[in-house]
């Protein structure tokens, strides 16, 4: 059955470009037919009559199911932010795409730029082998270290995705996750399924990663759905992730998922706490990969990486991962760029209270999160925030009209 979420106006959502209302051509996502290899899955993203581009998506011997529901979790949010119509070229689960519109309203409630769009895709009603288990995304970071620590017992399967990062899959630090993945997954018994992507390639042109990459997590939940009944999506914030808009959210991924294909948002936790808990998991923390900057593992000047070079300090860490082994905390690069990170300071901060240590490390972040707060205040003040994700959101939108032209300059069917 053929169904459409959403209203339209003419053959096309109209949006604001510029000065000018222009009309805004559908986004069509579909899968090729051309692939074979049941461990891999190509997704086609099509921009209204002009450009077709192609996104990998491959595993290490598992079967990729190639369902609506993937090609829906990786057009929508891109649908959203450009205005346009999206089609999906394959069946989507009923309660998947009912779910539409409360993704929607939550994601145009953190963009006031952002306006519902039309769904035009075939429902299908789902069903899956028997003996499914449960899995967790790894990415060798604090949040999935944590959840793998706290729900080993009742895991399966470890996820870890290669491409999806800045680096590419066949770089150093790529290979290193997957080594590491694997080399975790033994140590506990577990089943590690590696997917390699280079979506990157095509979603960074039509939407930011801060606000797509729960989605893509989403995507390749549903391709695994034949293996896992419910996957675990490590959360990035403590309780007060409510209040943020972000692309994995406790209240969007869910929305993501279905009966029969769940999606649990773990671990609401501070960030402290969580580094605090694999101290009791030491394979964990040896394995620890944070830094998105350097090659080598850590490049001990990122935030990411200052945070954990001081949460060693403050917990007395004393078998220190060897990629931080060759760093020392500097107070100087104590950076509180916004809330999420103002929570997770302000949390080692009363860590380093309860055990009475560093007391010019409570100092430091206590100043720094009162720096943020002002900035943060003017900043909001002067629209700082919405302006420049209006600008970005333009950019997107006159890059995909360029994009989107066929023959003789038509953008449209």
């Amino acid at each position: 059955m053929s169904r459409a979420v959403g209203k339209k106006t003419d053959s096309n959502i109209r949006q604001n470009v510029g000065d000018h209302r222009v009309k805004i051509p559908p986004l069509t996502v579909s899968f090729s037919d051309e692939v074979a290899d049941p461990s891999q899955a190509v997704v086609s993203f099509k921009f209204g009559n002009g450009q077709r581009k192609n996104v990998r998506f491959s595993s290490n011997g598992t079967p990729l199911r190639r369902s609506g529901d993937a090609l829906f979790c990786l057009g929508l949010l891109p649908a959203v932010e450009l205005g346009a119509e999206l089609i999906v070229k394959s069946a989507v689960d009923p309660q998947l795409l009912a779910n539409a519109e409360k993704i929607q309203k939550l994601i145009c409630s953190w963009n006031p730029n952002s306006r519902p769009v039309a769904i035009q895709a075939d429902t299908e009603s789902r069903s899956y082998p028997s003996g499914r288990c449960r899995g967790v995304f790894y990415s060798g970071g604090i949040d999935s270290s944590y959840s793998l620590a706290t729900e080993i017992d009742r895991l399966e399967k470890i996820v870890t995705i290669i491409g999806a990062n800045s680096s590419r899959p066949d770089s150093p630090s790529s290979e290193r996750l997957r080594q590491t993945a694997i080399g975790v997954s033994q140590r506990f018994g577990l089943d590690p399924i590696i997917i390699e992507t280079d979506i990157r390639d095509v979603s960074d042109r039509l939407i930011g990663w801060v606000e797509y990459h729960g989605a893509l997590l989403s995507a390749v939940r549903h391709l695994l759905s034949d293996e896992i009944e419910e996957q675990l999506i490590a959360a990035s914030g403590d309780e007060n992730s409510y209040l943020r808009p972000w692309g994995s959210h406790p209240l969007l991924d869910p929305l993501f998922g279905t009966s029969g294909a769940k999606i649990l948002h773990h671990g609401l936790v501070a960030r402290a706490a969580k580094f605090e808990r694999l101290l009791d998991a030491p394979v964990l923390l040896q394995h620890l990969q944070v830094c998105d900057r350097s090659e080598a593992g850590s490049c001990g000047r990122c935030d990411k990486c200052t945070f954990v070079l001081f949460a060693l300090d403050v917990f007395q860490v004393r078998d220190v991962p060897s990629v931080f082994a060759g760093h020392r905390p500097d107070r100087r690069r104590i950076n509180i760029s916004g809330p999420s990170s103002e929570s997770d300071w302000l949390s080692l901060r009363d860590a380093a209270l309860q055990r009475n240590r560093r007391a010019d490390l409570v100092e430091a972040i206590e100043k720094a999160a009162s720096k943020h707060q002002i900035n943060w205040a003017w900043k909001h003040a002067l629209h700082i925030y919405t302006l420049h994700k209006a600008y970005k959101q333009f950019k997107r939108r006159r890059r995909y009209l360029a994009d989107s032209r066929g023959p003789e300059g038509q953008t449209g069917p």
